[in-house]
């Protein structure tokens, strides 16, 4: 299952930009223009990052 950037940054409360930035150093096989499909994974780091 997958979550969209949006809807992540709203669970963690922070800024959309904020994430995305965060998302842009740990994914890096992201492309630029593309909409964010986070897998489980990576929205694991990123509860972990914004402490949720």
């Amino acid at each position: 299952m997958t979550i969209t950037a949006p809807d992540l940054a709203r669970e963690l409360h922070v800024d959309p930009k904020r994430l995305r930035a965060f998302l842009r150093r740990v994914a890096t096989d992201h492309r630029l223009g593309e909409r964010w499909a986070i897998d489980p994974n990576l929205a694991a780091l990123a509860r972990e990052r914004f402490g949720r």
